[in-house]
C-alpha cells in the first residue's frame, strides 16, 4: 500500500523537508532508515534540524554613510577641499541660525561658530519622562556648500568622548545620526525648504521614552529588551552625558557654561532621579542588547557611584557659573 508513503512524501513536502536520498552522491552524516515495500527498499527523507533564527539587530541606517564618515562629518578633512559655501548657502544658514536664536527650541540649544559662518553647535536636553531626562547631547553642525539643496552634515559628539555608548538606535557610537531628512537613512526625504529647526525637532522626537522602537529589527518587540536598554540609557546619561560632559569640560565653553546652569538648577532632580534607579538597579548586571553576551562599558549598575560624582560636580560647577559671570562684568 503506497498510501502511507504517499503520505509521508506530502508532509515532508508540506513541510519543506530535504527531497529523496540520492545513493549516487556522497554519504549523509545522518542515517537513511528503509521501509520495505515490494521486496524493494524505499529511501525515506529525514528532515535536517533548522536552526533556530538569531534575532539579531539589522543593519540601520545608511550603511555606506555609516562607515564613511567624509558623507556626514562636519570636521573631515574633505571638507577643506569644498568649494566655498554660495551665497545661498551663506543667507540661508545664517537665517536658519537667527531663527533658533531668536525664537528658542524647548529642551534646545544653538551657539553659532565664530569661526565658520556655516558651522554651529547644538545641545540638546533629554525630556522629562524618558531615561535621557537632564542628559547634554552635543551635537555639530556644518552646512555644505550647496545648502539648502543638500542637508547639513550631521555628527553625534557626546558619543566620542571616551566612553562608546549607543544612546540611540539613530546615533551610532563613532557620531554618525542616521535619519532620513539627513539623507544617512533609508528613503532620503531632504527638501530644500527644510530648515535647521527641522532637522532638531527629528532629533528630539527620537529622545522619547522608547527608544529601542525606532529599531529596525526584531528584538524592538522584545518588552524586556526595550526596559533593559532604558535602564542603561538613562545609567549612562547621568554618568556620560551629564557627569563625564561636566567633569572633561569636553563641551565648547558656551555649552559647557549652559549645561553648569541648568545642572546646579536642577541638582536635586539629578539626584533624586539617581537615588529612585539605585534602589531598583544597582548591583544587576548590564547586559548589552546591541551585542548580547559581550560586556558593557561597566559590569553592572552602579547609580550610587554615580550619585558620588554628581555631589562633586556641584561646587565646581557653581565656580564656573561665578567664574563667567564675573569676567562679564
Amino acid at each position: 500500500d503506497y498510501s502511507l508513503l504517499d503520505t509521508i512524501l506530502q508532509t515532508f513536502e508540506n513541510n519543506k523537508m530535504l527531497p529523496f536520498h540520492d545513493p549516487t552522491s556522497t554519504p549523509q552524516s545522518f542515517p537513511m532508515p528503509f521501509l520495505p515495500m515490494s521486496g524493494e527498499p524505499m529511501p525515506i527523507p529525514i528532515p535536517m534540524p533548522m536552526p533556530m533564527p538569531m534575532l539579531m539587530p539589522m543593519p540601520m541606517g545608511n550603511w555606506d554613510a555609516y562607515k564613511r564618515p567624509e558623507q556626514w562629518d562636519p570636521d573631515h578633512p574633505s571638507r577643506d577641499s569644498e568649494p566655498a559655501p554660495s551665497r545661498q548657502c551663506l543667507k540661508r544658514f545664517t537665517d536658519d541660525l537667527r531663527r533658533l536664536c531668536h525664537q528658542p527650541q524647548p529642551l534646545a540649544e544653538v551657539f553659532p561658530d565664530e569661526d565658520c559662518a556655516v558651522r554651529a553647535e547644538l545641545l540638546l536636553r533629554g525630556g522629562d519622562g524618558t531615561p535621557y531626562a537632564g542628559g547634554f547631547f552635543h551635537f555639530s553642525v556644518r552646512a555644505p556648500p550647496d545648502y539648502p539643496q543638500r542637508p547639513p552634515y550631521v555628527a553625534f559628539r557626546t558619543a566620542s568622548h571616551g566612553d562608546r555608548v549607543r544612546f540611540h538606535p539613530n546615533f551610532y557610537e563613532r557620531g554618525c545620526v542616521c535619519m532620513s531628512i539627513l539623507n544617512t537613512w533609508g528613503e532620503c526625504t531632504w527638501d530644500s525648504s527644510y530648515r535647521l529647526e527641522n532637522i532638531i525637532h527629528d532629533m528630539q522626537f527620537r529622545l522619547d521614552d522608547q527608544p529601542l522602537k525606532h529599531e529596525p529589527a526584531p528584538m524592538r518587540e522584545c518588552e524586556q529588551s526595550n526596559q533593559h536598554y532604558n535602564d542603561q540609557i538613562a545609567y549612562e546619561t547621568l554618568r556620560i552625558a551629564v557627569c563625564q560632559q561636566l567633569e572633561q569640560r569636553s563641551l565648547p565653553p558656551a555649552l559647557h557654561l549652559s549645561a553648569a546652569r541648568y545642572f546646579v538648577d536642577n541638582f536635586d532632580a539629578y539626584l533624586g532621579r539617581c537615588h529612585k534607579l539605585k534602589k531598583r538597579l544597582d548591583g544587576l548586571p548590564i547586559r548589552n542588547v546591541y551585542n548580547p553576551g559581550k560586556e558593557t562599558f561597566e559590569d553592572t549598575f552602579e547609580f550610587a557611584a554615580v550619585a558620588k560624582r554628581l555631589e562633586k560636580l556641584l561646587p565646581k560647577a557653581r565656580a564656573d557659573i561665578e567664574a563667567a559671570d564675573a569676567a562679564e562684568n
